[in-house]
């Protein structure tokens, strides 16, 4: 897992856009979901084509990129 910040800035910029407006976390997985770019959104699902949301943490997502797992903060 790589953090966002340790990603080369061709490799952050080619990330789509992502306008975070909301995240609910809860202990239980199937409670947890975010708002991103106006669309509600849960574990597992793709964001973006090529983009998956793996994980939603209290203060982070985990997501997958061209088959890396960052670590973006909220």
């Amino acid at each position: 897992m790589r953090a966002w910040a340790s990603l080369p800035e061709a490799q952050r910029a080619a990330v789509p856009p992502l306008v975070w407006s909301g995240v609910v976390y809860s202990e239980r997985a199937d409670q947890r979901l975010v708002v991103v770019n106006g669309q509600v959104a849960r574990e597992g699902e793709p964001l973006a084509a090529g983009l998956q949301l793996l994980q939603i943490r209290p203060k982070s997502v985990l997501l997958r990129w061209q088959g890396q797992r960052i670590e973006l903060p909220l």
